[in-house]
């Protein structure tokens, strides 16, 4: 079986259990649905040169510093790669449980959004 086609079974699989109520399912593959949605993202949207940026971004929202995670996206110039490094941050920090830190990461987008117009 091909990754993509790996990729496609996992996805079968929740969507599956979820039309079933079957939760603990939906639980037990929620952390490869993440990991293969972040994966897609940065194969997508991201440059290879963003990979060590986009790590950082997720070590500030594991080490639970606000501050860090701010200055990492401000880092980057590009008001559009701030924007998506700010749902990348989200999307862990969401994953996390970390509310903060997804507020954060979502002004730190919507102020780079406004700085695009």
């Amino acid at each position: 079986m091909s990754a993509v086609e790996e990729i496609g079974q996992l996805v079968e699989t929740v969507l599956e259990a979820y039309a079933r109520g079957d939760e603990d399912v939906v639980e037990d593959n929620s952390n490869a649905i993440l990991v293969n949605y972040l994966e897609a993202m940065r194969d997508i949207h991201f440059e290879e040169s963003h990979v060590e940026w986009l790590n950082e971004i997720i070590e500030a929202v594991d080490g639970e510093t606000p501050q860090q995670l701010i200055a990492v996206l401000e880092r980057e110039e590009d008001p559009d790669y701030v924007f998506l490094g700010s749902q990348v941050a989200v999307l862990i920090a969401g994953y996390r449980h970390l509310d903060n830190l997804v507020t954060i990461a979502q002004a730190v987008g919507i102020k780079a959004l406004l700085q695009n117009d």
